[in-house]
């Protein structure tokens, strides 16, 4: 359940947090719906296990690059994703459509956004590493 603060009301930023991807230059300040999609998007590219202490933070997707797409690597890729929004309290998953592209894979997700129930997209595009060779 999310609490609605008085931060809330005065129209300042719910989420804050830092980035330097894709950032030119300072501020490197990202908020609300563009600091959950970065975190997800870090999340989604961070192979299971890799980070020290959390072995249980990052996604699986990786694994099934060179996999055949079939039903049971598009079903297995779905539940990880869903995993991986599941996992941050911050969004709801609302619907979600993977697809093959000649050189790697496109997870298209719609989630809301608490609290402030905003229905917002995310592609999160995994390229093979041998596509670009």
């Amino acid at each position: 359940m999310a609490i609605i603060t008085k931060a809330d009301l005065a129209g300042l930023p719910v989420y804050k947090g830092f980035s330097t991807f894709q950032r030119l230059s300072p501020p490197y300040t990202l908020t609300d719906i563009d600091l959950v999609k970065q975190d997800l998007l870090n999340t989604f590219h961070t192979p299971l296990g890799d980070r020290v202490m959390l072995p249980k933070f990052g996604s699986r997707i990786q694994e099934f690059m060179f996999e055949p797409f079939d039903e049971f690597t598009k079903q297995a890729i779905i539940d990880d994703a869903k995993n991986v929004v599941d996992s941050d309290p911050r969004v709801v998953l609302q619907n979600i459509n993977v697809t093959e592209f000649q050189y790697g894979l496109r997870i298209e997700m719609i989630l809301i956004f608490t609290p402030s129930n905003v229905v917002d997209s995310l592609y999160v595009n995994f390229i093979r590493e041998d596509a670009t060779q």
